[in-house]
């Protein structure tokens, strides 16, 4: 009787593509089921919210949110944007737009920002400036007491002893503390801030190197049109016309491009 005939066992390498082919299904299979749950799916989803400060007013598409935080929303319903609005007394009050999924649990923290509480004190020389907000007057004269909680910034302030703002400084943010401001409406120069990226870029007035970025405060004669030149080796240069009024500060900044 002629011995039995032994089956050619499968290489390893075979074996294991065909474990990869399988979980590489596996997982096809399980991300269609996800966006599946995602697109198709109704059931809710959960929102919870943590709030700081605790007496915040918090409202979800304008409706009023009661208790105290944390919150937790259950029963949402999924694929739709929610308003989400927290104010409080003393703070920026603050708006997000959220979106839930089906089957999906969101937490959100938020922290209130305390509103601006400095002051900003501006004098100048002589005293009796009028005072200009955003080239508006004010109808306010030197020395001049400004309540931050009343702003909106950016802005810039502008001084004059008769006619067009002799002087101006812009204020990006709301300063923290009191911010003393002091113009010289007497001067017969300007000052100029002069920042490059990258820094060590030579300064030119007309045809006079004047050192190079950053310049923190540059006297220039006021009243006369000047030509502003940053030079930087490898970059292209960069050219800038302006005229100071007496006592005026301006920054000039600039990212300079290959």
């Amino acid at each position: 009787m002629p011995p039995p005939m032994l089956q050619p066992s499968q290489p390893k390498s075979s074996l294991g593509r065909q474990a990869l082919i399988a979980l590489g299904g596996i997982l096809i299979a399980l991300a269609i089921y996800i966006i599946g749950l995602m697109l198709f799916s109704k059931a809710p989803g959960k929102l919870n919210l943590n709030i700081n400060p605790n007496n915040a007013r918090v409202s979800l598409n304008g409706e009023l949110i009661q208790g105290s935080p944390p919150y937790s929303l259950d029963h949402l319903r999924p694929r739709e944007d929610y308003q989400l609005r927290v104010t409080a007394p003393g703070f920026e009050p603050m708006e997000k737009t959220l979106y839930l999924f089906p089957h999906w649990t969101k937490s959100v923290d938020i922290q209130l920002n305390k509103k601006a509480t400095g002051v900003i004190e501006v004098q100048s020389d002589p005293p009796g400036a009028a005072l200009y907000i955003d080239g508006q007057m004010t109808g306010k004269k030197t020395p001049v007491f400004l309540e931050v909680s009343q702003l909106k910034f950016p802005l810039t302030i502008g001084l004059s002893k008769g006619g067009p703002p002799q002087w101006t400084q812009g204020i990006p943010v709301a300063p923290r503390k009191t911010m003393k401001i002091k113009a010289n409406l007497k001067a017969r120069f300007g000052l100029l801030e002069i920042r490059s990226k990258p820094s060590g870029a030579q300064v030119f007035l007309g045809d006079r190197l004047v050192g190079k970025t950053p310049l923190y405060s540059l006297k220039v004669p006021s009243e006369e049109a000047l030509k502003l030149r940053l030079v930087l080796k490898g970059y292209r240069p960069f050219n800038k016309s302006l005229s100071l009024k007496p006592g005026q500060r301006e920054e000039v900044s600039t990212v300079f491009k290959k």
